[in-house]
């Protein structure tokens, strides 16, 4: 946007630039009038802009780094296969492989609608018994008693 300036009898060309401010060859017009910009303000303005593209250079680098190591780490399974013994029960499986935390009878729950069974069910050696994973903890913990 290009306006004209009444100075002393005098009519400049000034454009409006950044931030709203009214500029005319070298001065910048402000709400408290003209304020010549000299050399301290042309390299404040420099310094500001280095720190500020060092800023978002330094951002990037880091939301990279994240990202790259967020892609590093594996995906955690939502469920992880056991073979069932002889004389292992639900129960013995909740208690081996379910959170500590959580009330038994609600892991042996669990463990029973994961797999479609009954929580009385009799299971057979060899049969295939799906623990669920709930978070890295419980992958953690879980692989830990499978070794």
């Amino acid at each position: 946007m290009v306006q004209t300036l009444n100075r002393v009898s005098n009519y400049r060309r000034a454009e409006v630039g950044p931030l709203g401010l009214v500029t005319t060859g070298g001065r910048v017009r402000s709400g408290k009038g003209l304020v010549r910009r000299g050399r301290r303000g042309r390299f404040l303005t420099q310094v500001t802009l280095a720190v500020l593209v060092a800023g978002l250079l330094l951002l990037t680098a880091t939301m990279a780094l994240a990202r790259r190591n967020g892609a590093m780490k594996p995906a955690i399974p939502s469920q992880v296969a056991v073979t069932v013994q002889s004389g292992d029960t639900l129960w013995k499986l909740a208690h081996r492989y379910g959170d500590p935390h959580q009330y038994i009878l609600e892991r042996v729950d669990e463990l029973a609608n994961e797999n479609n069974l009954a929580s009385d069910s009799v299971l057979q050696p060899g049969q295939r018994i799906r623990i669920p994973v709930h978070n890295a903890a419980d992958f953690d913990r879980i692989t830990e008693k499978l070794k």
